[in-house]
């Protein structure tokens, strides 16, 4: 037996794992805390507004020869456009209802709550005209508002 377990005894080592343990329910009930106290609607604006940063360049379409073409993105100008034309394009899911859920470890050291997902969009110009393509991408969220790429893409 280790010389610290016999220094502190029986009594000391119980007292440390109901110390440890209480302290660990006390942090599981402010993550949850946090993490209920999410506001929905800025989840979702949040989100859109990360994803329509992160939208530039080129897209690429497959053509109907089976080649793939690069068309230039038209960009939306605001987060407002783009609920404006497609109101339903975010969902959040703080559970396992969509998504198999987060482990432990992801959700109480993490501080990850639940998944973002978005409908996206994406305007190009092809033959003078402007096209549309779409999709759907989702991202992690934490605690603080933050997006993560799922690392074990669910």
């Amino acid at each position: 037996m280790q010389k610290w377990v016999k220094s502190i005894g029986l009594v000391g080592l119980l007292s440390l794992a109901v110390f440890w343990f209480v302290d660990w329910r006390r942090h599981v009930s402010i993550m949850d805390a946090k993490c209920n106290a999410l506001n929905v609607n800025k989840i979702k604006i949040d989100v859109l507004d990360f994803y329509l940063k992160r939208q530039t360049g080129r897209v690429g379409i497959i053509g109907e020869e089976g080649e793939l073409r690069g068309y230039p993105v038209i960009k939306y100008n605001d987060v407002s456009e783009y609920l404006d034309l497609y109101p339903d394009c975010c969902r959040y899911y703080p559970s396992d209802d969509h998504y198999k859920g987060l482990s432990h470890s992801e959700r109480y050291q993490n501080g990850w709550c639940g998944f973002a997902e978005v409908t996206i969009h994406t305007r190009y110009m092809k033959n003078n005209s402007i096209n549309v393509t779409s999709g759907g991408h989702g991202w992690i969220v934490d605690n603080s508002y933050n997006f993560h790429s799922d690392p074990k893409e669910r």
